[in-house]
C-alpha cells in the first residue's frame, strides 16, 4: 500500500465512495478507510445461505471487486454498458481503523474527510482519530467533517444492531481544537426527511 496520497477519506459509505470517486477521477490519489468488509454503508448487501441481500434501495452503486461479478455495482456495469477503467486507477480503498492510520506518512495529505463515520465511535475514539488525522494532513490540510448532532445514542429501532452515537456542536469543536486545527466552519442544519440534525465542521490543521 502507497504511504501518501492527496486525500483521506473515512468511512466507504456512499457519500465517501462517491467522493473518492470523483477525486480520483480528476487524477488525485485517495484513500478511502472502512471499518466494515463490504463498503457502502447502511446501502450494503451480504449474503446468507446462499441467497443476496440487499440492506438499501442504492445497493446497486456499492463499490465491488471486478471479479463479484454477481454484486449490484458490477451488474449495473454490464447492463448499462460501463467500463470499470473509466473509474480511475488512483482510489484505494481498505478495511482499517479510523483512529489508526499507521501506514500513512505523515504530512502526506492534503485533506481529510468523513461523512457520518465517526457517529460509529465514542468520544475517546474520536479525540484519537482526530490527531491522527492532524498527523497526517500536511500544514494547511483541510479536515471535513458531517455527522448526526445531539446527545445519546441513535436508534435504528429493529432494522440494525449497529451501534451510532449523535455529538453536540461545541463537543466535535472542542475536540478538533484540541487535536491541533482551527476551526473554519461549523454549522447545524436540518436533514429532510430525518428526525436529526447534523452538524457539518471544517478546519485546518495549524
Amino acid at each position: 500500500m502507497d504511504s501518501h496520497y492527496s486525500l483521506i477519506i473515512i468511512g466507504g459509505g456512499l457519500s465517501g465512495l462517491a467522493a473518492g470517486i470523483r477525486f480520483a477521477r480528476f487524477g488525485g490519489t485517495v484513500l478511502i478507510l472502512e471499518k466494515h468488509v463490504i463498503p457502502g454503508g447502511l446501502n450494503s448487501y451480504y449474503s446468507r445461505k446462499g441467497f443476496l441481500l440487499e440492506t438499501g434501495l442504492h445497493a446497486m452503486t456499492n463499490f465491488a471487486a471486478p471479479a463479484q461479478k454477481h454484486a449490484p455495482l458490477n451488474r449495473l456495469f454490464r447492463q448499462l454498458k460501463i467500463s470499470r477503467k473509466k473509474l480511475g486507477g488512483n482510489a484505494t480503498i481498505i478495511n482499517g481503523d479510523m483512529c489508526d492510520l499507521s501506514d500513512i506518512q505523515t504530512e502526506s495529505a492534503a485533506a481529510v474527510l468523513s461523512f457520518f463515520a465517526i457517529h460509529h465511535i465514542n468520544p475517546t475514539q474520536i479525540l484519537a482519530a482526530f490527531k491522527e488525522w492532524h498527523r497526517v494532513l500536511s500544514k494547511k490540510g483541510q479536515l471535513v467533517i458531517a455527522t448526526w448532532e445531539g446527545a445519546g445514542l441513535i436508534d435504528y429501532g429493529d432494522e440494525t444492531d449497529v451501534i451510532a452515537l449523535r455529538y453536540r456542536k461545541d463537543e466535535l469543536t472542542a475536540w478538533v481544537i484540541e487535536s491541533g486545527f482551527s476551526v473554519d466552519k461549523c454549522t447545524v442544519e436540518s436533514v429532510e426527511e430525518i428526525p436529526m440534525n447534523a452538524v457539518y465542521l471544517e478546519a485546518t490543521k495549524k
